[in-house]
């Protein structure tokens, strides 16, 4: 049976002005995982499934051919409802599966593996920028497909995304730091969407007095890159302030991590990058008084 495309409900164009980008990329960096990754979602966002799948495919290969088992855990969660009824797929899957059991890795331990278990691997580096950068295309497909980015607004918020991606001095990776520097003078209407929908509380963390998080051996760097902000903790439990609250995922992540139940809140960017560099000094060790 001929397998039909799915029809995207919104108009297309700025996806497809960011699927030309990619493209583009791939043209001078044929196994750049980034762009192919960014790639295979943005023809899911557009409906067109057999080019995801096997752009999918195409990333799959990539990592395989250059050994990059840290990469290999989210490419084999979405391979997993693929590999049913497409042999291409299930032989990606099966391989992916091979290489990061080779790496010291365990299947039983990827994200997908056990729904009702958040996924235990801690990404570092490029993987978890590209992790990041996954979610926050989903964010900014979720912000246009309800009207809060037009057209013209979402294809340049993708393309900084991948822009910004390739910069190691950027810390954090997140849309609300791309709208408060693009002006955005949607902002605040973004925010209560975003608190609304994610069914988070807008915190104003300016008013807080921000303290050291019990993070047991979870890295604070690990969270600041995830857009998660540790910023005072109640009876033992810290108090998280995200960027992106529609992620579902990462709650439960940062509390597999941390090890804590956790409470999270929608906070703004200004707020994220003034409490992140607070809470950096006061984690930061104290050097000892100088010899009399």
């Amino acid at each position: 049976m001929e397998e039909k495309t799915a029809t995207s409900p919104q108009d297309g164009r700025p996806i497809e002005e960011a699927i030309a980008l990619f493209e583009g990329l791939l043209q001078t960096s044929p196994e750049d995982q980034v762009s192919l990754e960014a790639l295979s979602l943005a023809y899911e966002q557009t409906g067109n499934l057999p080019l995801a799948r096997a752009t999918l495919i195409r990333l799959a290969r990539a990592i395989i051919r250059k050994n990059a088992h840290e990469a290999a855990a989210a490419v084999i969660t979405r391979l997993q409802p693929l590999s049913e009824n497409d042999f291409d797929a299930l032989e990606a899957l099966r391989s992916l599966e091979a290489l990061v059991q080779g790496g010291g890795g365990a299947t039983a331990d990827l994200p997908g593996a056990a729904p009702d278990k958040p996924a235990r691997e801690r990404l570092t580096g490029v993987a978890l920028r590209r992790q990041v950068l996954r979610r926050e295309m989903e964010l900014a497909w979720k912000l246009h497909e309800a009207g809060e980015l037009n057209q013209e607004e979402y294809a340049a918020v993708v393309e900084d995304l991948t822009r910004l991606i390739g910069h190691d001095q950027q810390t954090t990776l997140s849309l609300l730091h791309i709208l408060v520097d693009r002006a955005y003078p949607g902002i605040d209407r973004v925010l209560h969407y975003l608190a609304k929908t994610g069914k988070r509380p807008f915190l104003a963390l300016e008013a807080f007095d921000i303290q050291p998080v019990d993070l047991g051996d979870c890295p604070l760097d690990y969270l600041l890159g995830l857009g998660a902000l540790p910023f005072a903790q109640m009876d033992g439990e810290p108090l998280i302030g995200l960027l992106n609250p529609l992620d579902k995922n990462l709650p439960a992540d940062i509390a597999a991590h941390t090890g804590r139940t956790c409470h999270f809140y929608l906070i703004t960017a200004e707020a994220f990058d003034a409490g992140a560099k607070k809470i950096r000094e006061l984690s930061a060790p104290v050097a000892p008084p100088p010899e009399a």
